[in-house]
């Protein structure tokens, strides 16, 4: 499934005002539950030190032994945490770049639906590939690795890929994400979630066909 370029809004001479797409009210909001979870994790350190910082992390984050032990909600908690503020930063401007343009033409809702499911998905891989780890592990990143996975299949057969962020080619960035999770996935260790997020990338390539095409609306 491919979508067409959304046209700019145009004014017919006499005519009432051509409607103006919705904003991304997802993306804004997702951005803004990444930036609450974090300022909670700063506020606990600030307040109570780097070890209670330590034992929120274990309490909130991805533990694939405390999943396995039935702590789920875990799988959620997770994805809107994150290590430090270049790990934040880094999601933010991935999900912001991809999702500007992928939410207006799936709509709000399977715009959160995808990106929540992706995060999800990456996160039972994890611990499906790391059973026996009492380690946590937090971030966004196999849930916005799924937006640019949905993005590519509904994008890339439309002819010349766009420029995001102003003039970065958006192949680009996309091979940098990719090549980012390779390198994290072949370090071992900590970086082992690197194969979730790929496996939350290929959710995304697997689930686009069915996000339903849409046209911007009025507010």
């Amino acid at each position: 499934m491919t979508f067409e370029a959304a046209e700019e809004p145009r004014r017919v001479r006499g005519g009432p005002p051509a409607p103006r797409a919705r904003p991304p009210i997802a993306l804004a909001a997702l951005g803004a539950g990444l930036l609450l979870g974090y300022g909670l994790e700063l506020s606990v350190t600030l307040r109570s030190g780097p070890a209670e910082l330590e034992s929120f992390l274990h309490a909130f984050g991805l533990v694939p032994r405390e999943v396995l032990a039935g702590r789920v909600f875990t799988l959620a908690t997770a994805i809107f945490l994150h290590a430090d503020s270049f790990h934040l930063l880094s999601n933010l401007v991935f999900l912001g770049a991809f999702g500007f343009e992928l939410e207006p033409r799936v709509g709000a809702p399977r715009f959160a639906g995808l990106f929540l499911g992706c995060g999800l998905v990456a996160g039972l891989i994890h611990v499906a590939t790391s059973p026996a780890s009492f380690l946590p592990t937090v971030g966004a990143s196999g849930a916005v690795s799924g937006v640019l996975g949905a993005w590519w299949r509904m994008r890339h057969d439309r002819g010349p890929l766009p420029r995001l962020l102003g003039r970065i080619p958006a192949l680009v960035l996309l091979a940098l994400w990719i090549g980012a999770q390779v390198a994290a996935g072949l370090s071992g260790g900590a970086g082992e979630a690197g194969w979730a997020h790929l496996g939350g990338f290929a959710a995304g390539l697997a689930v686009a066909p069915r996000l339903r095409r849409v046209s911007p609306r009025t507010p």
